[in-house]
């Protein structure tokens, strides 16, 4: 198995993110669910827009374990990659919900 070179650095975009906003939230913590791509290529589904204390949060999919704690079924370990997701979908999240605002205007 070829190793793996740490100090190559590869750029992952987000190349397209989708919401779907939840139309019972209301009584929900969860708001809406996000799916992006990146790189054109990997396709990231079940990402949760949650209501939490501070505000809305990026939840990833995840499992519940026989231990009862949950698992997480993919997390970016990279720092910057992981901040750059929760903008991406938080944006998007914002900006769906002014479209439906707008919708219920007019």
């Amino acid at each position: 198995m070829p190793k793996t070179n740490t100090n190559q650095t590869n750029t992952l975009t987000i190349t397209n993110v989708s919401i779907r906003l939840l139309a019972d939230a209301e009584d929900s913590k969860i708001k809406a669910y996000a799916t992006l791509v990146v790189n054109d290529v990997l396709r990231l589904r079940g990402l949760k827009v949650v209501e939490g204390a501070k505000g809305p949060f990026v939840g990833y999919p995840s499992y519940l374990k026989q231990d009862g704690q949950f698992q997480e079924i993919y997390l970016p370990v990279d720092k910057t990659f992981r901040e750059n997701i929760r903008h991406a979908v938080l944006e998007k999240y914002v900006e769906e919900l002014a479209q439906q605002v707008k919708t219920a205007v007019a």
